[in-house]
């Protein structure tokens, strides 16, 4: 069960490097690599205002209704497949991102990654809205001292980013959330974060 989990992560990151136009950044399958620490999911939810998504759950299709704009992008077939939403904000850019097989037919959110970006081409028509997002440990700017006030020691680290790796299963499902935090100038510039569920 963990084996495939860990193919299905691999493989996001092999799609993220196919496609040219706006697709996520590759995915950093470290989760491979690092012990499971947490006792609790980091990846519960975000929170964007008074809206709240949560992993595995909130759909894309809710979070552009919410938004108010933005377009739902495929690339990819069966495993490989995965469909997300871009948004370029005055600290960086965003991607939403439902695998096409664990986010199901209903494109349920599964990841997002952030990266800080100097871009001079900023779409402001959304940017007021990301100005309330919020991870459960934080967002772009956010101290490696707060990340690790609220979720304890990291389950790795590679270079300037740490790593929190969460398990949970029982009888029928395995649950997974990978989060790898970059830091510079111990503030964060860029989230990776991937939760998936499997039966």
């Amino acid at each position: 069960m963990k084996f495939s989990i860990y193919i299905i992560f691999a493989l996001i990151s092999i799609v993220n490097c196919a496609y040219s136009g706006s697709p996520p950044p590759p995915f950093s399958n470290c989760a491979i690599n690092v012990k499971t620490t947490l006792n609790e999911n980091p990846l519960n939810y975000f929170r964007i205002g008074e809206f709240e998504a949560k992993f595995g759950s909130t759909t894309l299709h809710e979070i552009k209704t919410h938004i108010g704009r933005g377009k739902i992008e495929h690339s990819g077939e069966a495993a490989t497949s995965q469909y997300w939403i871009y948004y370029s904000i005055p600290t960086g850019e965003i991607w939403f991102i439902s695998h096409g097989e664990m986010g199901g037919s209903s494109h349920a959110l599964t990841g997002v990654e952030v990266i800080l970006s100097s871009s001079n081409s900023k779409d402001s028509s959304s940017s007021n809205i990301f100005n309330s997002f919020q991870f459960q440990f934080g967002f772009l700017g956010s101290t490696k001292k707060s990340v690790i006030a609220k979720l304890g020691s990291p389950s790795g680290i590679k270079d300037r980013s740490i790593i929190y790796f969460y398990e949970n299963q029982n009888e029928t499902w395995t649950e997974f959330s990978n989060v790898e935090i970059t830091f510079e100038n111990n503030k964060i510039i860029s989230i990776d974060a991937h939760h998936v569920i499997s039966n």
